[in-house]
């Protein structure tokens, strides 16, 4: 039997027909509805020429649509590749060059590619599909087949895309559910852009069991998100630190009146302030607050709940079910309990293999284990902290720093809301490289201090070898969507402001 994401929707769309699937702005999609525009898309996917293994950019904001036409490209047999369609025409090209795409979907009509583009009204002569006619293609789906190619968030240079089966995507959908203890009586908003993977991940567990996902285009309507909470007497929420710690400075009052009824929420993609995860077990007492860990490659490897590992809220929480992971030393032998070292991941939910990279793919995975290129321990209860990304550790003069380590200091300071650190060559050839801090000023902090005064507060509660040689005051730090620091960027930064 297959395993895909959309032979499961389709199941729900026949046993559920006139349950509410989607809430888009002040409209409602059945399960039946959406499957029938799934329908549509699937005819206009198969009339186009379309064969099994082709590549398929989908290129679209949060609406039903792009959620149709995503099931649709699965049953088509062809690989989807999500893209965020703000993105630079630069990292379009590198991605249209990387999968050589047999069609574009987007929601409106654009120069680039027209021979291959079609948009959301491009139905044409397109014929609905009866759901037992879908439900049959959607069986014959290989459970290893390729899915889906997402591409990395790219916080270190070159994004890669990572190809993902239907097979694995169906046991992280599992062990998601499992965690969260879903049900298909939920209704959950979700800000998150589908074409990343943290709200794809989102919609595929929802839509998967039956549940309603109400939709909402990012985090700059803040009390548009709340009225949603609020409105639907929402059971759910999935969001980014980033977009909590908005509601939760301007908004918290209003933001606090759904924990009457909000079951759940759920967080990730990005480190999260340690009193914001106090002041959110505080505002929602009877709330389920889930954090977190994984990748691209090995979706939610890991879970924190803040209500009952509040004792160790610094951590990411334990494996998620059937996941195993492990910390290896540089020669490949486990460490022991709060050593730190090189964090591995195994399970049937991770990636299949790295998009047209054979080298990277064996430089990752072997043995059926995953390199994550972060580092990290295990506590004596079991718990898993995450230091830092291998490739951003600065060595200085032997000693391995994680900038994330210096950042949490820095932050404690009142003037600063935000750090971002590196390491750079150290230009006098002693230390091997130096620490550089860009610091953004919180404007509630009255005046921007002078740098002597937070060299002082670095030194006062730093180790000497990880004290920054220079500071600087920037307006913003360069992010991810999902809220990761571009360090490259901030590099780039440095040596334009060196020149």
């Amino acid at each position: 039997m297959s395993v895909s994401i959309v032979h499961r929707f389709l199941t729900r769309a026949y046993e559920l027909p006139n349950k509410s699937a989607v809430h888009f702005k002040d409209s409602s999609f059945s399960y039946a509805d959406l499957a029938r525009l799934t329908g549509l898309f699937y005819s206009l996917i198969k009339s186009s020429g379309v064969t099994p293994g082709n590549c398929i950019i989908l290129s679209a904001s949060n609406t039903p649509q792009f959620i149709a036409a995503y099931f649709a490209i699965h049953l088509s047999g062809a690989i989807c590749v999500p893209v965020d369609p703000d993105l630079s025409s630069s990292s379009l090209a590198h991605i249209h060059s990387s999968v050589e795409p047999k069609l574009i979907f987007t929601e409106k009509a654009n120069n680039t590619d027209s021979s291959i583009t079609r948009t959301f009204d491009d139905f044409g002569s397109s014929q609905p599909v009866a759901i037992n006619a879908l439900l049959s293609f959607a069986e014959a789906i290989p459970r290893n087949q390729a899915a889906d190619i997402i591409f990395t968030s790219g916080t270190t240079g070159k994004p890669k895309g990572v190809l993902l089966n239907h097979s694995g995507i169906s046991a992280a959908i599992d062990h998601i559910n499992t965690v969260i203890g879903l049900s298909r009586d939920d209704k959950e908003v979700v800000p998150l852009p589908l074409c990343h993977s943290f709200g794809l991940g989102r919609m595929r567990c929802l839509l998967s069991l039956g549940s309603t996902l109400i939709l909402e285009q990012g985090f700059s309507n803040p009390k548009g998100i709340i009225d949603s909470l609020l409105t639907h007497r929402a059971t759910g929420f999935s969001s980014v630190p980033a977009g909590l710690i908005i509601l939760l400075r301007f908004f918290e009052e209003s933001f606090s009146k759904a924990s009457s009824h909000l079951k759940y929420i759920e967080i990730g993609s990005a480190p999260m302030p340690l009193d914001f995860k106090q002041k959110l077990i505080d505002i929602f007492p009877g709330t389920r607050i889930l954090m977190h860990y994984g990748l691209t490659e090995a979706s939610r490897s890991t879970f924190l709940n803040f209500r009952t590992d509040s004792n160790a809220l610094e951590s990411v929480g334990f494996p998620s079910p059937k996941v195993n992971i492990r910390i290896v030393d540089q020669n490949g032998g486990l460490c022991p309990t709060h050593e730190k070292g090189h964090i591995e991941i195994q399970g049937p939910h991770v990636f299949e293999r790295y998009w047209r990279d054979p080298a990277k793919t064996n430089e990752t995975i072997s043995n059926g284990w995953i390199k994550t290129g972060d580092i990290g321990y295990f506590d004596e209860h079991g718990y898993l902290y995450l230091i830092s990304r291998e490739s951003e550790l600065i060595n200085i003069a032997g000693k391995k720093v994680a900038p994330q380590e210096i950042e949490k200091v820095l932050e404690r300071h009142p003037s600063i809301s935000a750090c971002g650190c590196i390491g750079i060559p150290d230009p006098d050839g002693i230390t091997g490289a130096i620490i550089i801090a860009y610091l953004v000023h919180d404007q509630s902090y009255p005046n921007r201090p002078k740098i002597s005064e937070i060299a002082k507060f670095a030194r006062d509660n730093l180790e000497s070898y990880k004290l920054p040689s220079k500071y600087f005051w920037t307006n913003s730090l360069p992010k991810t969507d999902s809220g990761k620091i571009k360090r490259y960027f901030l590099a780039e930064m440095y040596n334009n402001k060196s020149r």
